[in-house]
């Protein structure tokens, strides 16, 4: 078992805020790395360009979003290098998502041996978080087939979702129209806050945001609910 220490995640922590500055021209406010069962998790805040400024107060959500992607995909596959010599396990993936109207963002790196609390024994409160996840994403898209606790302290839990693509998600994906999928997401997360006092009854934690990632190639999400 990998076990990464403080100094470790201090220096990663540094490292991709030093790379972000340099990509950006601007640095975040906080940047923190915790490494977790094979998996980083990467969590930033009050991290905005002047030109995202922009384009987000003239509604242009989908150009911001894209701009930053684009970056940040090149910023990862460089840091998942860095990433493996430091920690001593070879990264594979990323995924990202970021909500303007806070200011945040969380970055999630695996290797393609990440490991998951399964779905027996389920605690009490997993498996009614589990059963509220349904009922609210059966309004806004597909149920999906599996549900994976992958992190839950009292700052977040997150949960894998397997099974998750419908049909057309995979043609708008193969076809390279990112701006619906994206358009898509934003939409079932402002589903999923309309809904946050039960989620919030069901955690018994106040929700103060929510983040969702996909993997298109796995067919698979995280939904990651961080708590006040």
């Amino acid at each position: 078992m990998v076990n990464a220490t403080q100094d470790d995640l201090l220096y990663l922590s540094s490292k991709f805020s030093r790379t972000l500055k340099s990509r950006f021209g601007k640095g975040p406010e906080t940047c923190y790395v915790v490494f977790k069962e094979n998996r980083l998790f990467i969590y930033i805040s009050n991290f905005m360009t002047s030109a995202e400024e922009v384009l987000v107060e003239t509604d242009q959500m989908n150009l911001a979003n894209k701009f930053r992607t684009s970056v940040i995909d090149v910023i990862c596959k460089e840091f998942i290098l860095e990433a493996s010599k430091v920690v001593g396990v070879m990264f594979q993936t990323f995924y990202h998502d970021w909500n303007y109207d806070t200011n945040k963002g969380i970055i999630i790196i695996e290797t393609g041996e990440s490991r998951s609390r399964g779905a027996n024994n389920l605690l009490y409160s997993e498996r009614e978080i589990f059963k509220l996840m349904k009922q609210v994403t059966a309004k806004v898209h597909k149920i999906p087939e599996q549900y994976k606790i992958v992190k839950w302290n009292q700052n977040v839990c997150i949960v894998e979702c397997r099974g998750v693509l419908l049909s057309m998600d995979k043609q708008l994906y193969q076809q390279g129209l990112t701006d619906i999928l994206l358009e898509h997401t934003r939409q079932m997360k402002m589903y999923f806050l309309l809904q946050k006092k039960l989620f919030e009854d069901v955690f018994n934690q106040d929700i103060e945001d929510l983040f969702i990632t996909w993997d298109y190639e796995q067919d698979k999400n995280f939904i990651v609910f961080n708590f006040s």
